[in-house]
């Protein structure tokens, strides 16, 4: 099986504008894309400072990396918005449709 890596940070300025701004913004964005809905008003009033390490935790469970909790709670703790801005450009990379997934269908 082929091992999961994570996609570079900061290459997206968006991501990283709203990250660094709107930080719980981001953050409910994500937990939504996680679980394939849209983001509501109630993610963002709702979503607590440790939604950021759950999210990590459920990214690396949906796409095959590595479990680390230590890591994960070492991310919250030191650049959380490090962590929430590199989520989200995973996220986004892994559900942005490519060439090459479509040639193997």
């Amino acid at each position: 099986s082929t091992q999961s890596t994570w996609g570079e940070v900061w290459k997206e300025p968006y991501t990283v504008l709203l990250t660094c701004c709107l930080c719980p913004v981001q953050t409910a964005m994500n937990k939504a894309a996680l679980d394939n809905r849209p983001c509501t008003p109630a993610d963002v009033a709702f979503g607590s400072v440790f939604q950021g390490y759950f999210n990590r935790q459920q990214l690396r469970a949906k796409y095959g990396f590595d479990q680390s909790s230590y890591a994960d709670c070492c991310m919250l703790l030191l650049c959380p918005l490090c962590m929430t801005c590199q989520d989200a450009r995973e996220i986004k990379y892994r559900q942005t449709p490519r060439p090459d997934d479509e040639e193997m269908l």
